[in-house]
């Protein structure tokens, strides 16, 4: 059993969870492999504070050069959240340490991660470029013989009028 105080009260309870956690931003997961050039940087985030924390947003950092700040939120009590943002990479393929720092409520917390560089996918204009210039070549041969086939049946049309 326990004695609780609250607002000038106090209860007594025999069988009671109590949930007790400190006021903190603690990282979950996040974006691990990113594509040269632009993309999405998402870091999941728990609010380990009974109530809701404001202020909230996260900043990417890269050999010290900060490439991301997110907007700011709040985060209710005992949630996860995704704080996002796009990023701009322009190192080379590699895998650098970084620094994810959190803020919240004016306190800040740094977290050392490791992101991984990578080229970026072979982009898909090129192939529905290329697939695109086939099918209008394929429509261009498949008109001009049907205007070939077209030509040859109108004089044998016309002899026939002819020779009624």
């Amino acid at each position: 059993w326990a004695i609780v105080s609250f607002d000038g009260q106090e209860k007594i309870t025999e069988n009671a969870t109590f949930k007790i956690g400190t006021m903190d931003l603690v990282l979950k997961n996040y974006t691990s492999a990113l594509p040269i050039g632009f993309s999405e940087f998402s870091a999941k985030v728990f609010n380990a504070w009974g109530s809701e924390l404001r202020g909230v947003y996260s900043k990417l950092l890269i050999n010290g050069t900060e490439f991301l700040q997110t907007p700011t939120t709040t985060i209710g009590p005992w949630e996860e959240q995704e704080l996002k943002g796009i990023v701009s990479i322009d190192l080379k393929p590699n895998t650098y340490l970084g620094t994810l720092q959190l803020f919240f409520e004016g306190e800040k917390r740094e977290n050392n991660i490791s992101l991984e560089i990578i080229k970026p996918a072979a982009p898909a204009v090129r192939n529905t470029t290329f697939l695109l210039l086939i099918i209008i070549g394929i429509l261009i041969l498949a008109l001009i013989g049907l205007s070939v086939l077209v030509k040859q049946k109108l004089p044998k049309k016309r002899e026939r009028k002819d020779e009624l």
